[in-house]
């Protein structure tokens, strides 16, 4: 390879390697969103869960569906 190659190469190699650690660092970030947008909906549910298997008399009493909603969703460690 003579010098002008091998410095085009270096070149396009410097060109290329950053945009793939930029693209890296997007899909990363859109992982970690999807995450968090995946436990809200989990978390949504249970209490819809909870709700819908409450008995009328305890969804008519207010302290009891006030202390419901102080509750955690669930009690799983995330």
């Amino acid at each position: 390879m003579t010098l002008p190659e091998v410095l085009i190469a270096l070149l396009l190699l410097g060109l290329f390697l950053p945009s793939v650690f930029a693209i890296n660092s997007v899909c990363l970030r859109l992982v970690n969103a999807t995450k968090e947008s995946t436990a809200a909906l989990q978390s949504v549910h249970d209490r819809c869960e909870t709700v819908r298997n409450l008995a009328f008399t305890d969804l008519t009493s207010a302290s009891y569906v006030q202390n419901l909603m102080v509750t955690a969703a669930n009690a799983s460690n995330f």
